[in-house]
């Protein structure tokens, strides 16, 4: 049984380490990884290297995230 959690829940737990928010965050918001690679092939771009730097960005982001602005 999945426990449903808020996003702010998920960026806490994340926050503190939880590697299970953290996969489901990186999940979620993985469509909007997957546009910005998409948008960049048509530039030249090479995939493998955007989806690592894209993904890093992500958890960068993720542990940056002011949780007291969040609902």
């Amino acid at each position: 049984m999945k426990k449903v959690i808020t996003l702010k829940e998920a960026v806490i737990l994340a926050q503190a380490g939880d590697s299970d928010a953290m996969i489901a965050l990186l999940k979620k918001y993985q469509p909007l990884i997957a546009k910005a690679i998409g948008k960049s092939i048509a530039k030249g771009i090479e995939t493998d290297d955007l989806d690592s730097i894209f993904t890093l960005k992500m958890l960068t982001m993720i542990q940056k995230i002011d949780v007291s602005k969040l609902k």
